[in-house]
């Protein structure tokens, strides 16, 4: 799960680079930690946690997701 939080940051930045246009700053900073919070939930060892949590990683990314729409 440690690595899930090292990497997140990059896979976020990346996601950025590639998909979001030019945000004002405090929309920039919800972005972020939206798409910070997406590449966790994207980490096969978070997702395996929550779902022995009973949690669904696939289903709060879905939420999140349609949040940024």
């Amino acid at each position: 799960m440690f690595y899930a939080l090292a990497v997140a940051p990059k896979r976020a930045q990346a996601c950025q680079r590639h998909g979001c246009p030019e945000q004002q700053p405090l929309l920039a900073i919800k972005f972020d930690l939206e798409q910070l919070i997406i590449s966790i939930l994207n980490d096969p060892s978070v997702s395996r946690v929550m779902h022995e949590a009973s949690f669904s990683s696939p289903v709060l990314k879905a939420k999140i997701e349609l949040s940024l729409n």
